[in-house]
């Protein structure tokens, strides 16, 4: 009985669900509160209960409470290479880690490239600029609800346990790619305005070479994302997105035919 508070006091620790400030206990998740009450509980009646775990892991406790806290590089460089790992990490943690960031920078770094492509003068780059980023803000985020709730429903209906708010995070973090495609595009743009002659036929290969890889990226890291939040195969995990962009596809062109942009 004494090693059994002990174990789920280790458990909690690995997955840092609690962290401790001020000489008390602070939960992450609310709902252990029951489970560490009663293992401080058993702590006081039996000294040897859990004392290794509280006195030595304390160091420990904080410092990756520290981490956590901290913006990391790490799962933008390992979602290229292990896009379903990371993911993983990513909604054990914290579903909403850095999905506001990211989400910004897919509304500021298309509203900078195509301002930069317009540009005539400042004060007319200015206007284009908060002008895109205002229409950018606007789609990006009812876009992104959509599409999540799409991806969720969906993902449901083929036996997906995923639920709404870890599916926007592998939409998000799918768009890591897109965004150094951005970056990518308003380094060229600023090249070609600064150096005319630089852009050739070989420069329009390339730049279409690289959008056709990112997007391709962009979707590899979505299958494999959305097949980890589902806890389904790649194979059905990839049949949710052809299903759900086949569903956005035929409603697109039903709402062109009925405004008569489609004859």
């Amino acid at each position: 009985m004494t090693n059994t508070p002990g174990l789920i006091f280790s458990i909690l620790h690995r997955r840092q669900l609690f962290y401790i400030k001020g000489g008390k206990i602070r939960l992450v998740k609310n709902v252990y509160k029951n489970i560490v009450e009663s293992i401080i509980m058993e702590r006081r009646k039996n000294r040897n209960v859990c004392t290794v775990c509280l006195e030595a892991g304390v160091y420990g406790i904080e410092k990756n409470r520290v981490k956590k806290d901290r913006i990391s590089l790490k799962p933008f460089i390992s979602i290229w290479l292990k896009p379903r790992e990371t993911i993983g990490e990513i909604v054990q943690r914290d579903s909403s880690y850095m999905v506001n960031f990211i989400t910004s920078a897919l509304v500021v770094l298309p509203a900078i490239r195509v301002s930069l492509s317009d540009f005539t003068s400042f004060s007319g780059f200015i206007s284009s600029l908060s002008l895109n980023i205002v229409f950018g803000a606007i789609s990006i985020s009812t876009g992104l609800y959509l599409w999540g709730l799409l991806l969720t429903f969906v993902g449901q209906k083929i036996d997906g346990k995923g639920v709404y708010r870890n599916v926007i995070a592998v939409i998000v973090w799918s768009t890591v790619p897109l965004l150094c495609l951005e970056l990518f595009s308003i380094m060229a743009i600023t090249i070609i305005r600064i150096f005319p002659g630089v852009a050739g036929k070989g420069y329009i290969i390339v730049y279409r070479s690289i959008t056709g890889l990112m997007i391709l990226w962009s979707l590899f890291i979505g299958t494999e994302g959305l097949s980890e939040v589902h806890k389904i195969p790649l194979g059905k995990s990839f049949r949710c997105l052809f299903i759900s962009f086949l569903i956005v596809a035929a409603f697109l062109f039903l709402l062109g035919y009925m405004l008569g942009l489609i004859r």
